[in-house]
């Protein structure tokens, strides 16, 4: 039996999206078969990922899901997310779920391409029924629901994926817990609204002749990706951070973490800095969210005097589409 592993492995293709190899994934046994996932079990799936979703890197310190049944509900019904659920066999427990998000396009030099991108997330399996083939059936069947999208990425905290392909970006995250004090202090960092950022993003990634995934969404909500802009001497740096979705298990309090980070001009390291510290305390206030995570090459070397505490390695995968002969050559702007 192919693992979810090979699945996503079956290699990036290109450069326009073509069609998916869908793998015969059968029917794991005791499971009915994979259902669309319905604004109706909205409430359901947000207990059964609480309990059974775990990011991260680290043993015993995984964030816990936080995303409510109304606010999940509310998700599926306005179509930003879909996805696929499998039962047990006399539907009495969910059993696993993967998500589909739409994304935007892939942006290059000359403008938005023809490759419209999803994220895949929320991709769990009930932690007794994990290795009986659920994930790679999961996923067969979301990927088949989903046709002709096939182009699409996905996060892969921890180790690289083995066979997946050249990552679009790998980094190593870093992490701070935001001082209230510094909450409410913008420093010299502006955000900026849905427009503002695409044609900043854009501009900064003309110049540098540089692939971005820029997501589009046709409206901003409460809990949209923010987007800040800091302005140095000689250059300036766009940045976003996302919600995660996601509490410390050390508090309780809300994640959010670093999904772009362009620069345009020349930058001093401290500048760097600078602009790391003031965007994270921005996203904290407006998330309401005091741990945020960023990538450990923005904020530079770390030392013993750093706010900055450093954690794991996490790499962004494509899935049906060629990033390019090199890693970290497309940037996330998500």
């Amino acid at each position: 039996m192919r693992s979810w592993r090979e699945i996503l492995g079956f290699g990036p293709v290109g450069p326009r999206p073509l069609p998916i190899p869908t793998a015969n994934v059968p029917l794991p046994h005791d499971c009915l078969p994979a259902v669309p996932i319905s604004p109706s079990a909205a409430s359901a799936l947000s207990t059964f990922l609480n309990v059974h979703y775990r990011t991260g890197s680290r043993p015993g310190e995984s964030p816990i899901y936080t995303i409510s049944g109304s606010e999940l509900r509310w998700y599926l019904e306005e179509e930003i997310m879909n996805g696929m659920l499998v039962y047990n066999s006399d539907r009495s427990a969910l059993v696993g779920c993967c998500f589909s998000k739409q994304l935007g396009v892939l942006v290059g030099a000359e403008g938005p391409t023809e490759i419209s991108l999803r994220l895949i997330s929320e991709f769990c399996v009930r932690r007794d029924r994990r290795g009986s083939g659920i994930a790679s059936y999961l996923l067969s069947e979301l990927l088949r629901y989903l046709r002709p999208e096939t182009s699409y990425i996905f996060l892969k905290e921890g180790a690289p994926l083995p066979g997946a392909g050249p990552p679009l970006y790998s980094g190593q995250w870093v992490y701070r817990r935001v001082k209230r004090g510094e909450r409410e202090s913008r420093g010299r960092v502006q955000r900026l609204d849905l427009y503002g950022a695409v044609r900043t993003a854009w501009h900064f990634g003309r110049r540098r002749q540089q692939q971005m995934i820029i997501n589009r969404p046709a409206r901003a909500h409460p809990k949209s990706t923010r987007s800040y802009l800091y302005r140095g001497f000689r250059g300036s740096i766009l940045l976003n951070v996302s919600p995660a979705g996601q509490v410390h298990p050390q508090d309780g309090r809300e994640i959010a973490y670093m999904t772009g980070w362009v620069e345009d001009g020349e930058l001093l390291d401290q500048e760097r800095r600078d602009a790391a510290l003031a965007a994270s305390a921005a996203a904290a206030r407006d998330f309401n969210a005091p741990w945020i995570w960023f990538d450990a090459e923005a904020v530079g070397p770390l030392s013993n005097q750093s706010v900055w505490k450093s954690d794991g390695p996490y790499h962004w995968y494509a899935f049906g589409w060629t990033p390019g002969a090199k890693k970290n050559s497309v940037f996330l702007f998500l």
